[in-house]
């Protein structure tokens, strides 16, 4: 459930999922989930599997996120240092 994640991470982390959601308004729910998920540092494989998607879509969606959120560091990196910058 994108909502029930969502909330968790803002929870977590300080309402990061929602600053996330504001400063990169082109991010769908699916990115945001995506994004959400990367932050557990769990490999894109899992990550395509909870999403209920295949390997190559759950790829071309992180390189998709990627181009708005301006980076071509790891996503999960990135975000994690977006998440310090608070």
């Amino acid at each position: 459930d994108f909502v029930a994640l969502k909330d968790a991470v803002d929870a977590a982390f300080g309402g990061f999922a929602s600053r996330l959601a504001e400063r990169y308004p082109d991010l769908s729910p699916a990115d945001l989930n995506a994004c959400c998920l990367a932050l557990t540092g769990i490999s894109h494989a899992e990550m395509a599997v909870l999403q209920g998607v295949k390997y190559n879509s759950f790829t071309n969606r992180i390189s998709k996120i990627k181009k708005i959120l301006g980076t071509e560091e790891n996503l999960s990196t990135y975000l994690k240092k977006l998440l310090k910058e608070g």
